[in-house]
């Protein structure tokens, strides 16, 4: 799993008051929030959650949704990283519950992310990331609904691996053996969205990552993901996320000059 993990972004400890509420959208990449005190209601996907202390839960990039408090005061652990090559966990199963045995883990990374940089520091913040992503995604269950969301991670898996940014559901229906019907139910139940949508959606992030966290322009970035034309590649990309593909390298240089 360490070789899975690209970095850690930000790590940051949360103190809710009693009756907090917000909308928002989670940060591109992954997200984990472990809480440490209190419980809230989360609408994520259109589905309701009472999160609770104890409870894990994991945001995909950019989702949209919205915390309820109740009537005592939260705590919260929240840890933003990047891994290309780790696909979404089903939009189904994004709390995990009774997860205390990894409050040291989360407590070691807040420490050691906010410590003076060093190569033991970021071992250990990496162990233990690791450590946590491991138990969610490998945990073993009988659950269908579990078995058909690690088939939709190992496709995604498959995306990620082989750069094929812009594979057809054909082409997957036959390398997975499944009907188009059975893939589109497949990955409906796991993310939530048709093959189509969730394809251009990793593709978008993976665009958004090197844009942001990358020294490649925007002919080698949608050279990467395989568009034949810079002008296709920057109008879908300008489509989805609102805004051109410039505009965020222009914003990547002006933090550059702030920071000399």
């Amino acid at each position: 799993m360490r070789s899975v993990l690209d970095d850690i972004h930000y790590v940051w400890h949360y103190e809710w008051p009693a009756h907090h509420t917000a909308s928002t959208l989670s940060p591109i990449g992954h997200t984990l929030q472990y809480m440490t005190r209190g419980s809230y209601s989360l609408e994520l996907n259109n589905i309701d959650y009472l999160v609770k202390e104890g409870d894990i839960v994991y945001y995909a990039g950019l989702e949209p949704h919205r915390y309820r408090g109740a009537g005592d005061s939260v705590s919260m652990y929240s840890i933003n990283f990047s891994a290309d090559r780790l696909p979404s966990i089903s939009t189904s199963e994004r709390v995990f519950r009774d997860s205390g045995k990894f409050a040291t883990d989360f407590r070691n990374i807040y420490e050691g992310f906010h410590q003076p940089e060093g190569a033991l520091v970021s071992l250990s913040a990496f162990h233990s990331l690791s450590k946590i992503l491991r138990n969610i995604y490998f945990a073993e269950t009988d659950t269908n609904s579990s078995m058909e969301g690690s088939r939709w991670v190992q496709i995604e898996i498959l995306i990620k691996t082989e750069r094929n940014f812009r594979v057809k559901s054909a082409e997957l229906s036959s390398r997975f053996g499944l009907s188009p019907s059975s893939l589109y139910r497949l990955c409906i139940k796991s993310t939530g969205k048709s093959p189509e949508k969730r394809i251009k959606e990793i593709r978008m992030n993976e665009a958004l990552n090197m844009l942001k966290y990358t020294g490649m322009n925007i002919s080698e970035i949608a050279a990467y993901l395989s568009y034949s034309r810079i002008n296709e590649f920057s109008r879908e990309f300008s489509r989805y996320m609102g805004k051109p593909p410039t505009e965020y390298l222009k914003q990547k240089l002006r933090f550059k000059v702030q920071k000399i």
